[in-house]
């Protein structure tokens, strides 16, 4: 059996099959040790998919003890958790465990050295998790999007959103990232769980963007037509900074003969399917 945490979220919309258990609040609190403790005891998984987490950047930043407790301190329990029942573990982390200097993108190896609360919150989780469970996948991704018009909550869906007023829009062109289909994601952690290569991996589709090329395609794709205009980040001032790359290089995954992500904008291309367009 494979247990899913935090799967009501945009990434375990695309996880399903036989044999897999999918559970979120308010059935299992992963901040509640007790809680999950006797729920990895009663279902005794092969594999359990950590993938409940707080995303929310600015929020993270405004209320870091939050943050704390739901990327620390409950990876830490359904670490304990797995440890003690001998089941391995996945735990989904981010780009934002890097400090964002490296526009050609980062490789697994290289330093890390997040710029916000979130970052080092995910960071701390993936330590943890290296620390405890012997049978581990950490698996950084990148700008992710994905569940269609009910889940989408990031960057696309807001964009298309936007594009439906018929608006000129004002868009970022300082921060570059990997743009990932939580679709393609998914795949990829099945293929990976199914080798048995444990260690740390960097899952992304291929290739780079900055925010404003990213609504770009968008209104190429969809063709929407609407003025997309570049513009600095500091014309939206966040409670959180964010790194200026999230690139990443799927190095592991080409090393361990997996196969890799297929180029953002064909990604971007087959998730808007699943809007409609």
């Amino acid at each position: 059996m494979i247990v899913v945490s935090g799967a009501r979220g945009m990434l375990g919309t695309y996880l399903d099959g036989d044999g897999i258990l999918k559970t979120d609040l308010p059935e299992l609190d992963v901040t509640d040790a007790v809680a999950v403790r006797k729920f990895v005891a009663a279902h005794r998984p092969e594999l359990f998919l950590h993938l409940a987490a707080l995303t929310d950047v600015d929020q993270c930043e405004r209320q870091p003890e939050l943050a704390e407790r739901v990327n620390v301190t409950a990876t830490r329990n359904v670490a304990g958790a797995c440890a003690e029942a001998d089941c391995a573990m996945l735990y989904v982390s981010t780009a934002q465990v890097f400090p964002g200097t490296k526009p050609s993108g980062y490789v697994e190896t290289d330093a890390t050295g997040p710029v916000n609360v979130y970052g080092r919150t995910k960071l701390a989780g993936e330590e943890v998790v290296r620390a405890t469970v012997a049978k581990h996948y950490i698996v950084r991704t990148s700008w992710l999007m994905g569940g269609g018009a009910d889940t989408e909550k990031k960057f696309v869906g807001k964009l298309l959103e936007l594009m439906k007023t018929g608006r000129e829009l004002r868009v970022v062109d300082d921060k570059r990232g990997s743009p990932t289909y939580a679709r393609d994601l998914a795949e990829t952690l099945r293929k990976l769980t199914e080798s048995g290569r444990f260690g740390t991996y960097h899952a992304a589709n291929r290739g780079s963007c900055t925010r404003f090329e990213l609504a770009r395609a968008l209104t190429e794709l969809t063709g929407a037509d609407v003025s997309v205009h570049p513009v600095p980040s500091t014309d939206f001032p966040l409670p959180a900074r964010r790194p200026d790359s999230e690139v990443l290089l799927t190095t592991e995954l080409a090393r361990a003969g997996l196969p890799l992500l297929r180029p953002w904008r064909e990604a971007l291309r087959g998730y808007l399917h699943e809007w409609g367009y």
